[in-house]
């Protein structure tokens, strides 16, 4: 059997447009109605186990993945404001998609974050920081909670918004543009420097390099021992 989906999905906005959107839903999911493709098919049907809580929350289970797009469209097409929350423990699918006001978040897991959780061997069970559960997905949404928080920060809407973030490189501005790997200073693009010059600190936790203020250019690694002073560290821009 194909890996399911926990999927919990609610509207909002406008109340009129909100109240379509459940009934509409009621009548795909429920009632079997009317059809939308990815909902049901023809052999069997692709959501199941649909329970309504609280008059405002739908749960149901899809077939491996959450259909977040069609959602989306949706509840769109009702112009209607949603939260879409989905977990799938086997292939590791841990995110939430919000609508309000027009403006459309998706904050979802990935490699690095189910990294963050821990087994203690004296418990028997997994952690992540002072919460512990049997098995790893039960911390996912302690997991999907603090990235929201992280998320909702200034720094990411502006990134959401387009804009790069800048760092401070020995008194210089540059553009840390790491799709591209490579960090391009403010005021003259045409210096740039490749990501893979940076150095990996003693702790792990940050980046190192040597940088020549008078040329504005890193210090290779083969002409280090041209120099006697320290690298310094990129750190924020005020």
């Amino acid at each position: 059997m194909a890996n399911t989906c926990f999927n919990e999905v609610s509207f909002g906005g406008n109340h009129a447009a909100a109240m379509k959107a459940y009934q509409s839903f009621y009548d795909i999911v429920v009632v079997g109605k009317t059809d939308l493709p990815g909902f049901q098919g023809i052999d069997r049907p692709v959501v199941w186990d649909v329970s309504l809580e609280n008059n405002r929350v739908y749960c149901y289970r899809s077939v491996g993945k959450a259909n977040t797009d069609r959602i989306s469209a949706f509840a769109a097409h009702f112009g209607a404001d949603h939260h879409h929350y989905y977990i799938e423990p086997v292939t590791g699918l841990c995110g939430e998609v919000s609508n309000q006001n027009g403006k459309t978040m998706h904050i979802k897991l990935v490699e690095d974050d189910f990294g963050l959780t821990l087994y203690d061997p004296l418990s028997d069970q997994f952690y992540f920081r002072d919460t512990f559960a049997d098995h790893e997905y039960e911390l996912w949404p302690v997991l999907l909670n603090e990235k929201k928080i992280l998320a909702s920060g200034d720094a990411v809407e502006r990134r959401i918004q387009g804009q790069l973030p800048l760092i401070d490189l020995g008194g210089t501005n540059f553009i840390m543009d790491w799709p591209h790997k490579e960090f391009r200073q403010a005021d003259d693009e045409r210096n740039h420097i490749p990501a893979d010059s940076l150095m990996l600190n003693n702790e792990g936790d940050g980046y190192i390099c040597l940088y020549d203020r008078k040329t504005g250019k890193v210090v290779e690694p083969p002409r280090l021992f041209h120099f006697t002073t320290g690298g310094l560290p990129a750190r924020p821009a005020k």
